[in-house]
């Protein structure tokens, strides 16, 4: 069974905006990978400072406890506000 010619160009135009439709669908959804991913980069760069903080005060509370053991007086450190 034959199709005619208009129903062949009405599926292939049909086909033709679907594809339009999901080639822009596939821009927009890269897009959005590319946004995560920079903000997975800027969340792993805060992390890394947040840790070098803590590490940083955890060092200076271990000077500051060192040095009060040499000078025999007890240090109260308080958190990190």
């Amino acid at each position: 069974m034959f199709m005619s010619h208009n129903v062949l160009e009405q599926a292939r135009q049909t086909l033709a905006v679907k594809v339009e439709e999901l080639s822009h669908e596939l821009h927009h959804l890269r897009a959005v990978v590319q946004e995560h991913s920079y903000e997975k980069d800027s969340l792993r760069g805060n992390i890394r400072a947040l840790e070098q903080t803590v590490e940083n005060h955890k060092t200076d509370e271990e000077v500051a406890r060192q040095k009060a053991e040499e000078l025999q007086i007890e240090v109260t450190v308080s958190p990190i506000k």
